[in-house]
Order: C-alpha cells, then sequence, then structure tokens
C-alpha cells in the first residue's frame, strides 16, 4: 500500500539520515585529531587549518583548542574570541582558560570573574589559580583561603604554594609545615625551598636531617 511505502521511505530516510550524521561526527573528529598533532608539533598554521575545517565539520573542542592556540602565540584578542566561543557552546574548561588568559594581561578583575565561574561548574584547577592571583594581589588572607580550598580537593602543589605565601608573610612555622606535607606528596620544589628556609635560618640540625632523610 501507499501508506507501508510512505513509511519505509521515511525510515530509509531517517536511516540514511543518522548514517551521514555519523559520518560528519567522525569526519570532524579526525580533523580535530589531526589539528591536535599538528599543534603538538609546534606546526601552528597547520594545526589553525585543520582546527577550523573541524569547527566548520561541527566540532565544538577545537573552539577552545584554537584559542590555546593563539593564547601560545601571544595573539590575545583572537584567543579571547575563540575561549568566548567554546564558553558558548557549552565547553566550561575554557571559563578558566579565559581567566588565565586575563590574567596574563594583568585584567585581575576580567581573571578573577572566570576564574570564579569556573570554580562554580567544577573546575578545581581554578581554585589554585584564584589563589596564585590573589597571592600576586597581595590579598594574603583570600589567597590563603582558595589555596587551602585546593589543597582540600587534593591539589598538592597548592600545599607548596601556601608554604611559599605563609614564608612571604615571615610565618616560618607555617612555611615549615606546608613545605613538609608538600615534600610528603612528592613536591621537590618543597625540598628545595625548606633547604632554603633552614638554611637562612641557621638551622643545622634540621638542615643535616633533611639531607640525610632525602639524600640531598
Amino acid at each position: 500500500t501507499k501508506l507501508e511505502d510512505d513509511a519505509k521511505e521515511k525510515i530509509a530516510e531517517a536511516v540514511q539520515n543518522a548514517k551521514d550524521e555519523i559520518k560528519q561526527q567522525s569526519k570532524a573528529e579526525e580533523l580535530f585529531m589531526q589539528g591536535n598533532s599538528h599543534y603538538y608539533n609546534k606546526e601552528y598554521e597547520k594545526a589553525k587549518e585543520y582546527y577550523l575545517k573541524a569547527i566548520d565539520a561541527g566540532n565544538d573542542d577545537a573552539l577552545n583548542n584554537l584559542g590555546n592556540l593563539y593564547k601560545e602565540q601571544k595573539n590575545y584578542s583572537k584567543a579571547e574570541e575563540y575561549y568566548k566561543k567554546a564558553i558558548d557552546a557549552g565547553d566550561n574548561g575554557a571559563l578558566n582558560n579565559l581567566g588565565v588568559l586575563y590574567k596574563e594581561q594583568k585584567n585581575y578583575s576580567k581573571a578573577e570573574e572566570y576564574y570564579k565561574k569556573a570554580i562554580d561548574v567544577g573546575d578545581n584547577d581554578a581554585l589554585f589559580n584564584l589563589g596564585n592571583l590573589y597571592k600576586e594581589q597581595k590579598n594574603y588572607s583570600k589567597a590563603e583561603e582558595y589555596f587551602k580550598k585546593a589543597i582540600d580537593v587534593g591539589d598538592n602543589d597548592a600545599l607548596n604554594s601556601l608554604g611559599v605565601l605563609y614564608l612571604s608573610q615571615k610565618k616560618y612555622l607555617k612555611a615549615e609545615e606546608y613545605y613538609k606535607k608538600a615534600i610528603e606528596s612528592g613536591n621537590n620544589k618543597a625540598l628545595n625551598n625548606l633547604r632554603i628556609l633552614y638554611t637562612k635560618q641557621n638551622e643545622q640540625t634540621k638542615l643535616e636531617q633533611l639531607k640525610q632523610k632525602y639524600k640531598i
């Protein structure tokens, strides 16, 4: 019957459309991966070409990566443009990246705004970054607050950074405490920082113990 034929035709059309869509997604993904390959090899013009092709083919992940590429090239206006496009497409990772971009340009209020937006959607890297931003602005209480939040979600680099923060405020015991915690988590920078702290304070016994324990 004509109804059956119409139904079969519609099903065939839907199947074909689904196949075409999968094909298109696969092509977009392939272009994106090629863009990444060129990007990691620092072949930026080639990477740009493939990212733009991937975007045209419907791959939104390429928006954020193209933002990273432009940031790498210090083309800040283009980086900002593509990070914003990535955010509009629902890529929450671009919020933190845009914060980093603004911080590089010393636009602290914008950096703070986007780090907070990133934190609101659960990007824990932004906690550490916001701590660093406040530290750079000498807002020590806020820096301490966000480094501690970063530590609470398992960011071990924040242990060392908190030690550095306490040292800058001449809170030597606190600095020592957090350097030790950072060392226990495998942070070599903290080991060097603690060695310098003991040297400056002329803590020979502690310095000797540190050298023996960590073979430095």
